[in-house]
């Protein structure tokens, strides 16, 4: 069987039945299509030569409109998703001047929640804050937790929002293959179709509100099979009220315990976003994945993530020569730092799982071949699937960039006979008590949009494979 013979057959896959809950980071996102002529017009003659200059450094913040065209035409040239914190003036700047936009429901647990309740997987969304506007945009069968005594009612998440509440608002901009933006004669040209999120500071803290007690979270653990929980990028070394991010992270880890006491099965997995605080990221994600077992990154995080854990060899290895096996010399090392049993790495045509022994192989494979035809889909229409469109995709091929990948795997572990057909075969590679998995997936070459596809994949790959 080959590989698109093998994508097709995972076009067979339903809804298990199996609840998932989603949370934290549920929000406002205004999205807006690059047009090159509106761009230049926005652009100060006078401001080019500043902007140029600060293309050359990283931003870690936006503050004002120089840092973001200048921001903006880095990401546009490198073809890289990039996520930068703004702050409240950028906000009502974007409101002003970007009057084409549209809304949508945005943030990794808000999208993740909506989608897969869409396409009939039953799906929980939790979230600290729960404005009207952002609950319009909820999908009508997704649920909430609401507290009543000692356990939790699930309820329709549309008709929970709180009267007060704010709403986050994050301004995602997108840009496809083969844009350009010319500044001062230097030209950058997207190689890839990305998009850059400029974020709001998130209002609130995410971590179970102190209304849900020990016998809430396990109640609510017993009432699902999966947790999908993303948004640790906004907790803050400080807030007001005197206390620190460490006492959060450790009130987090007992609330996932709890969760676990309610239902011994349950499987958590953290989708992971660059934290705006980048002194606290190491520790936020040491303490995480005491009880997460999986983790889902890209390439570009990935690399991040290994350099902060004191990986710079392989994080180097990576910034040279980007391709499969860089990747997983710097993703294991991250797999291994952190204790995790499962490790999603997905990448623009082929995604790469590390996995702890025992695991179901086929089971692994097929949830990534899933997870593709549905972010592939998702991809050619530009919005969320509705459920009689997941299945666009399916005469996509998986691309020939992923099945070479499998090539640069074979020679570089060196495999011969039955381990490089196994390779081939079923993407897999036994590396003792591990499995490497590499699957060539759909690459759809200009999105329509391309923001929260990623969280797609590697979310609905967990999903399968509960």
């Amino acid at each position: 069987m080959n590989w698109n013979e093998r994508l097709r057959r995972a076009g067979l896959t339903r809804p298990s039945g199996k609840r998932v809950l989603c949370a934290y980071n549920a929000l406002v996102d205004e999205q807006v299509f690059y047009d090159e002529g509106f761009f230049k017009f926005m652009i100060p003659p006078g401001d080019e030569k500043i902007i140029l200059h600060k293309t050359g450094r990283e931003f870690y913040r936006v503050d004002n409109p120089t840092h973001f065209f200048s921001s903006f035409f880095q990401a546009l040239k490198n073809g890289k998703a990039v996520h930068i914190p703004v702050n409240q003036y950028m906000l009502e700047w974007f409101r002003e001047s970007f009057p084409e936009r549209r809304e949508r429901i945005g943030g990794q647990a808000g999208i993740i929640a909506n989608q897969l309740a869409i396409l009939g997987w039953e799906s929980v969304l939790y979230t600290p804050i729960l404005s009207e506007r952002l609950a319009r945009l909820i999908y009508r069968k997704v649920r909430f937790p609401v507290v009543e005594g000692d356990g939790v009612v699930l309820k329709k998440a549309v008709n929970c929002f709180k009267e007060g509440d704010p709403t986050k608002i994050n301004w995602i901009f997108e840009f496809r293959e083969g844009d350009k933006l010319k500044i001062q004669g230097e030209v950058a040209v997207a190689p890839r179709s990305n998009r850059v999120i400029y974020s709001s500071p998130f209002p609130s803290i995410p971590v179970f509100e102190s209304a849900y007690k020990e016998k809430n979270l396990e109640d609510l653990g017993g009432k699902v099979s999966g947790g999908i929980f993303a948004g640790y990028n906004y907790l803050k070394p400080n807030y007001d009220n005197g206390l620190t991010y460490k006492f959060y992270l450790k009130k987090e880890v007992e609330n996932l315990e709890f969760l676990k006491r309610g239902n011994e099965n349950l499987r958590i997995h953290v989708e992971f976003v660059p934290s705006d605080f980048k002194t606290i990221e190491k520790d936020v994600l040491k303490h995480l994945t005491v009880i997460a077992e999986s983790m889902g990154i890209n390439e570009v995080e990935v690399v991040e993530v290994a350099e902060k854990l004191g990986f710079k060899k392989e994080a180097a290895m990576v910034r040279k020569s980007e391709n499969a096996f860089t990747l997983y010399k710097a993703a294991v090392k991250v797999f291994e730092k952190l204790k995790l049993k499962r490790l999603h790495l997905h990448n623009l045509g082929y995604n790469l799982v590390i996995v702890s022994k025992p695991c179901s192989i086929e089971k692994e494979v097929n949830a990534v071949l899933y997870s593709s035809i549905v972010a592939t889909s998702k991809a050619m229409i530009g919005r969320e699937l509705r459920r009689n469109e997941w299945r666009r995709s399916i005469r996509q091929p998986v691309s020939v960039r992923g099945l070479n990948q499998l090539e640069v795997l074979a020679r570089e572990f060196n495999l011969k006979g039955v381990e490089k057909e196994l390779l081939q075969k079923q993407g897999v590679v036994d590396l003792g008590d591990h499995y490497l998995l590499c699957v060539p997936t759909q690459a759809f070459e200009k999105p329509l949009s391309t923001v929260g596809l990623g969280d797609i994949v590697s979310s609905f790959a967990f999903a399968a494979s509960l």
